[in-house]
């Protein structure tokens, strides 16, 4: 786990590279779990994994947009997931996420395109409620092309 969520340091878990075939291995979870849950248990399941992320790297002290988009993609650097651009637009923040999954084998891209949007929805719900957010704000998160969209507001 991280040392410091302050200044994200990881430990050597995090710095090995993943074992040859984790991308696939997640890949066929998801698959399984896709023709054995709902669709509503499957989104459940991913959003509380995300939330799980999130407390990697707690944002609870976190009081501004730049040292939350510092942390997180310190975190999706160390995770290889890309980087966020956080903006605030109208009554919402909205996070763009890019490079999230490598892969291009559709066996692969395929089940991680599906898992990652409720992923995200967990983990950035989660660090924007640390943040203070009111409940009264959903989070959602589409895809827009090859880039994950995440929206915190109305």
């Amino acid at each position: 786990m991280f040392e410091d969520p302050k200044t994200p340091r990881v430990s050597s878990a995090f710095r090995a590279s993943p074992p040859a075939g984790a991308s696939f291995l997640v890949a066929m979870i998801a698959r399984e779990l896709s023709s054995a849950a709902t669709e509503e248990q499957s989104h459940g399941f991913y959003a509380a994994v995300g939330k799980r992320i999130a407390a990697v790297v707690p944002l609870d002290d976190v009081e501004d947009l730049g040292t939350m988009t510092t942390r997180i993609n310190a975190l999706w650097a160390t995770l290889g997931w890309g980087s966020a651009v956080v903006t605030v637009e109208d009554s919402a923040i909205v996070v763009r996420q890019d490079g999230l999954y490598p892969e291009t084998e559709a066996e692969i891209a395929e089940p991680w395109k599906a898992l990652l949007p409720p992923l995200m929805e967990g983990t950035y719900d989660t660090w924007f409620r640390m943040m203070g957010s009111s409940i009264a704000l959903t989070t959602t998160a589409e895809w827009k092309g090859h880039t994950l969209a995440i929206r915190h507001g109305r």
